[in-house]
């Protein structure tokens, strides 16, 4: 029971924090909805993956207009998928801190990439974002085949958003 309050509490608390900063009402009704791509049976780590997509729906609805004031439309950003996947692997770490015994192979990976400070080439890498400057390929590459060679990229969550609004990202 424990374990599940405290999943629900990180929940609760990201999506506090995610729309707590609205200023009007009419700005805190939701334009997105969440989409988990598969059957998780494990709360943990769907705790982790609400997480990120709930940081994608942020970005859909405030975070991008806020890094690029000057666009008009969303679109999907090579920051909004770093930022999704650095909240992914944040929340699995704090839920790490309360049961060490928690498994999941591919949370745990990304998380070691994440660590090891190459979450952007990560993404660049495995999502497609080639004219991202300053990332170190070469040597995540390296890093990547010393660490997890047998790596599967995984996406199991996501946001819909409704048809008149571009459809599912």
């Amino acid at each position: 029971m424990i374990k599940r309050a405290s999943i629900l509490f990180i929940v609760v608390a990201m999506a506090a924090f995610i729309y707590g900063g609205r200023a009007h009402a009419e700005e805190a009704e939701q334009r997105f909805t969440v989409v988990i791509y598969e059957t998780l049976t494990d709360e943990s780590v769907m705790a982790a993956w609400l997480a990120y997509a709930f940081t994608r729906g942020n970005w859909y609805e405030k975070a991008f207009f806020e890094a690029f004031p000057s666009e008009k439309e969303y679109r999907y950003t090579f920051e909004e998928e770093v930022d999704a996947r650095r909240t992914l692997c944040q929340v699995w770490s704090e839920l790490l801190e309360t049961d060490a015994t928690l498994k999941d192979k591919y949370l745990d990976e990304v998380s070691m990439v994440f660590k090891s400070g190459y979450l952007g080439e990560y993404v660049a890498y495995y999502i497609g974002f080639p004219e991202e400057a300053g990332l170190r390929t070469d040597e995540f590459a390296k890093w990547a085949a010393e660490n997890i060679s047998a790596h599967k990229f995984e996406t199991r969550s996501g946001i819909d958003i409704p048809q008149e609004q571009d459809g599912e990202i």
